[in-house]
């Protein structure tokens, strides 16, 4: 897909992978809209990209997709602002190491990194500004080999919910996988799973200095820039992306084919059942219904 021209929009776009992004795609003449919590680092952006110039646009709409009832708001925006998109990209995420729970009863880094992507991916399909000829990109930590202690599964909905910390961080990057799979064959959807590995972004923010400053010499040789890993976004929706109705999977050193873990179609629809129920419980009526 030629970039220029296109409606791009990036959700986590205000920071790190997202922004870099954003500026990336931007510079390339699409037209860019990015989501994202902080309203100062949203209008610095669209400051930088204007001071830039050049072609394309970049405009910033405020969210905090920790709440579903704040992604609905955004697809509601949305339906405002463009006819259709042409690309997608879920870059939103956080990393915490403690107990937190959003004030709609969902784990708080699931409900970020992996279930407002469900959620506004499947509300963009239904008001039909997704369709066949658009793009997604799914970031998480997509790999060809998925180590045993992350093989999580979402067959019991009570398990689900009782993750917390880490354990949920590791539970999104696999739903994350498993969704990209699944959004694909039931939407007929072109999407890229992709795992950037260790980048130097502000996702570990959250986690205690100690812990942060005990992990970093293990990714200080292999952690590549956020502008780095746009550049590869930029050549994977350019060059890479597949035909409608499938999924592809990516990382640094490009496409690979994904643990059979992932490729489970029960377990796929497994974690499409828990995504509904939890939306459900978070929206209460308001989910939107497709099938």
């Amino acid at each position: 897909m030629i970039i220029k021209d296109k409606t791009v929009v990036i959700t986590g776009g205000t920071d790190g992978i997202g922004a870099a992004t954003a500026l990336e795609l931007k510079r390339q003449g699409a037209r860019v809209w990015i989501i994202g919590r902080s309203s100062e680092k949203g209008d610095r952006l669209v400051a930088d990209a204007l001071r830039e110039g050049g072609v394309g646009s970049l405009n910033f709409l405020q969210a905090d997709f920790s709440l579903m009832s704040n992604v609905s708001k955004t697809v509601e925006q949305l339906q405002d602002a463009v006819p259709r998109i042409d690309i997608l990209v879920h870059c939103v995420g956080i990393l915490i190491a403690h107990k937190a729970y959003t004030s709609e009863g969902i784990e708080k880094d699931f409900a970020v990194g992996y279930l407002s992507r469900f959620v506004m991916t499947k509300a963009l399909v239904v008001q039909k500004l997704l369709d066949k000829e658009s793009i997604v990109v799914n970031v998480a930590a997509s790999s060809p080999k998925i180590p045993k202690m992350a093989k999580l599964e979402f067959n019991d909905l009570a398990t689900v919910e009782a993750r917390f910390g880490m354990q949920s961080h590791g539970q999104a990057q696999m739903a994350n996988d498993l969704f990209s799979l699944e959004a694909s064959r039931r939407w007929g959807l072109s999407v890229i799973g992709y795992g950037p590995g260790s980048v130097d972004t502000g996702i570990r923010r959250e986690l205690p200095p100690l812990l942060v400053a005990l992990i970093k010499p293990f990714f200080f040789f292999s952690t590549r820039k956020p502008q780095q890993v746009a550049l590869q976004f930029a050549q994977m929706i350019e060059s890479q992306s597949p035909p409608s109705g499938e999924t592809w999977f990516f990382h640094k050193k490009g496409r690979f084919t994904p643990d059979a873990f992932v490729l489970d179609p029960n377990r796929r629809r497994e974690l499409w059942s828990a995504s509904e129920a939890l939306e459900q419980k978070a929206l209460g009526y308001g989910a939107y219904v497709v099938a």
